[in-house]
């Protein structure tokens, strides 16, 4: 590895995976690269434009490994010569399950290492869910990289219409994981608690009944560990397909909501509630127990009286 960093093209790319750290050196000076700087080395060399391909292709295939930066060198790899499917299935087999790492990546990327692992997995249906729900959980994606990438599996190609309801489920935090064994021989991981947001909205998309799903959430609710994603799917929900449901259950939900212990939610739900429901909303926002809600409340029926 050492050697071919030492080739010109690849001084830029090395000293760039230099700066990302905050590091300075050279290759000569180095007896060994640390995992973390062969991260960067792989995030800056799938990032250059100058590299040649083949140069390119030779060093990246050293740099595969259960990494940002690895993920983001197979992805490469996949988009750019023939991979096996087993190759992308043992790759996210071994990947870490967890809270995203710092250098997690970003929903750009991990998009396009999504679209690139399942072009390797064109030939071969079997295990297509089970490569995606190990993405999913892996700590290679930030929050918003795992919804991006939840979103971008529903709507893609790659799965059955089967399989995109149990990758809901699953992001739902329903136990599917005989499901998705199915066809995937390796451990299926606990979903991320925040992919509940997008998957709620993406369950009523698959063609669920959105009453029905609105009525299950508020009804079980209470029952999850930490609602706090699922209640702001349902108000999601509300928000872009409230008008559809009858004012009642509308109601139920958005009271749901409002009677949540954090701040940012309840002060959403009288947002929406009083843009669907009527201003007396904001007469009871006044009387939250936070005061960022109550300071937003007077605020907004300040501008309403000025603009009357």
């Amino acid at each position: 590895m050492q050697d071919l960093l030492t080739q010109p093209h690849l001084q830029t790319v090395y000293n760039r995976a230099l700066r990302r750290l905050g590091r300075t050196g050279s290759p000569e000076e180095s007896s060994e690269i640390d995992p973390e700087l062969l991260d960067a080395l792989a995030r800056e060399l799938c990032a250059d434009r100058r590299v040649p391909d083949g140069l390119r292709r030779e060093v990246l295939r050293e740099l595969v490994a259960p990494t940002p930066g690895g993920l983001l060198a197979l992805g490469w790899l996949c988009r750019n010569q023939p991979v096996e499917a087993s190759t992308a299935l043992n790759f996210v087999a071994n990947l870490p399950s967890g809270e995203p790492l710092a250098e997690a990546l970003d929903a750009r990327e991990a998009v396009e290492a999504l679209e690139s692992l399942m072009r390797a997995m064109e030939a071969s249906r079997s295990g297509r869910l089970g490569l995606v729900v190990r993405l999913l959980g892996s700590t290679l994606l930030n929050e918003a990289a795992r919804s991006a990438a939840l979103k971008r599996v529903v709507g893609g190609p790659w799965l059955t219409p089967g399989d995109r309801r149990t990758l809901v489920e699953w992001a739902l935090g329903l136990d599917v994981a005989d499901e998705i064994a199915a066809g995937f021989t390796h451990s299926i991981p606990q979903a991320p608690a925040g992919l509940a947001r997008t998957a709620l909205p993406c369950l009523v998309d698959q063609g669920e009944d959105l009453a029905g799903v609105v009525r299950s959430v508020v009804a079980n609710a209470a029952s999850w560990a930490d609602p706090r994603p699922l209640l702001q799917g349902l108000l999601d929900l509300l928000e872009r397909s409230g008008p559809e449901l009858q004012p009642a259950l509308r109601r139920q939900a958005l009271d749901l909501c409002r009677r949540h212990k954090e701040a940012l939610l309840r002060r959403r739900a009288y947002q929406l509630a009083a843009n669907t429901e009527g201003p007396d909303f904001l007469q009871e926002a006044l009387r939250d127990p936070d005061f960022g809600v109550r300071s937003w409340a007077l605020s907004r029926l300040n501008r309403s009286k000025t603009q009357d």
